[in-house]
């Protein structure tokens, strides 16, 4: 599985290359409009003295801090749910920093004396990405967040298993238990939403990494690798999701229902043909790049002994 080799690769990167440390240590893309650190603390500060001075004078108002808390609560308990759209626009941003830096490398000259180090320059390439992933506590922060999910959905699945298994063991005694059934069914669809949301998230972020490493190497212009890499991360993204889309309605509309093992074959195969579909766009994706930066059998060996996970015999034309 390249896709998961790729990410062992950005996610536990060479701490110590100079390269990884020049990337990382940068500064992101120049934003002058964004609001200083400093103007937001006084903003805040004025608007919560405004606020006390308003309650004080209406009491009544109370309330709206109760409804405000309980408010922050639910958001804290659907935030989950926009996960996904979180990953995107994160992707999207990732790769469009990754193809400035390259560029940037570029237009200052410096591109060609970093590519003739040990390594060549798919891996100079490639651990620039993973330093720009590693720019900031964003990326920690996104762990962090799917890692929550993971626990809190693995002990529902935990409480699921165990009512499954008290029921196989009710049934095994002889009694009649037609839950059974729908309970397994929906163990298995928990499993399967679990490894789709999983896997989609690792996949992303290799992906937009893979984009923004491509961008800059496409012969278009400094000033065009950004909108190129955001527009060609979203459009991959949206089309790979959409044909898997397609191809599990087309094969839900014809086996769903036909009987209680397909039902329960159906959601494994769903979840294996999206991750398939995407792991397909990356291995494409993966060879356009090796082949863009004219990298050589020993590229990729110096890249697997600097990352163990990647595959050693890992052919060109993956």
């Amino acid at each position: 599985m390249l896709s998961w080799s790729l990410w062992q690769t950005i996610k536990t990167p060479p701490m110590g290359h100079p390269i990884f440390q020049r990337a990382s240590i940068e500064q992101p893309i120049e934003m002058p409009w964004v609001i200083s650190r400093h103007t937001i603390r006084f903003a805040q500060f004025l608007l919560g003295t405004l606020a006390i001075i308003v309650l004080i004078q209406n009491p009544e108002l109370i309330l709206l801090v109760f409804m405000g808390s309980a408010f922050f609560v639910l958001l804290m308990i659907v935030a989950p749910l926009f996960l996904p759209v979180v990953i995107f626009a994160y992707g999207a941003y990732l790769a469009a920093t990754i193809a400035s830096v390259i560029g940037k490398e570029k237009e200052s000259h410096t591109y060609n004396l970093l590519c003739v180090s040990p390594g060549g320059s798919l891996n100079i390439n490639w651990i620039i990405g993973g330093g720009v992933l590693h720019r900031g506590q964003i990326f920690e922060w996104l762990n962090a967040a799917i890692r929550t999910v993971l626990v809190i959905t693995e002990l529902g699945m935990l409480i699921v298993v165990a009512i499954i298994i008290s029921m196989a063991v009710s049934m095994l005694s002889g009694n009649d238990v037609q839950a059974f059934p729908d309970a397994l069914r929906t163990s298995i669809e928990l499993f399967a939403m679990l490894g789709i949301f999983y896997s989609g998230y690792i996949q992303s972020l290799v992906l937009a990494v893979i984009v923004g490493v491509l961008a800059p190497h496409c012969g278009i212009k400094r000033r065009d690798t950004q909108p190129t890499a955001v527009v060609s991360y979203l459009a991959l993204q949206f089309a790979t999701y959409l044909a898997a889309f397609l191809i599990i309605v087309s094969i839900s509309n014809r086996f769903y229902g036909y009987s209680m093992g397909s039902d329960l074959l159906l959601p494994p195969l769903y979840f294996m043909i999206i991750y398939g579909t995407r792991e397909l766009t990356i291995r494409w994706l993966w060879h356009q790049l090796v082949y863009r930066l004219n990298a050589t059998p020993g590229d990729l060996v110096y890249l697997h002994v600097h990352a163990p996970w990647f595959p050693k015999n890992r052919s060109i034309s993956t």
